[in-house]
């Protein structure tokens, strides 16, 4: 490894942080924003897929692991994308039972 390259595990990253602390973030994320709900569940699913690419790259999953994580996170963003047309606004939260599923599905490692 040369010198100045990320030593992080990116798995380990994004199971003990981003996903662990989801939740709390996006509701953070909520109440300082002008931004509706499901928009900011959305700011967090790019991270998602980057410490995938990340840790794919690093050889920390396999290709096979990657691909199958990678169809979670893509199927995820396209039921993100369809219910930011259900909730459009600051005003129009999804139900718990939503953003529970969502949160749920956001682990893609369960």
């Amino acid at each position: 490894m040369k010198e100045g390259e990320l030593k992080e595990n990116f798995i380990e990253i994004l199971k003990s942080e981003i996903i662990l602390n989801v939740s709390k973030s996006i509701e953070e994320e909520f109440k300082r924003s002008p931004n509706p709900w499901m928009i900011c569940f959305k700011g967090h699913i790019d991270p998602l897929q980057i410490y995938l690419l990340l840790a794919k790259k690093r050889g920390q999953i396999s290709e096979d692991e990657y691909e199958k994580l990678d169809a979670k996170v893509e199927n995820l963003k396209l039921k993100t994308e369809k219910l930011i047309t259900e909730y459009p606004n600051k005003d129009n939260i999804p139900s718990n039972e939503i953003k529970n599923e969502l949160l749920k599905e956001f682990n893609i490692f369960k």
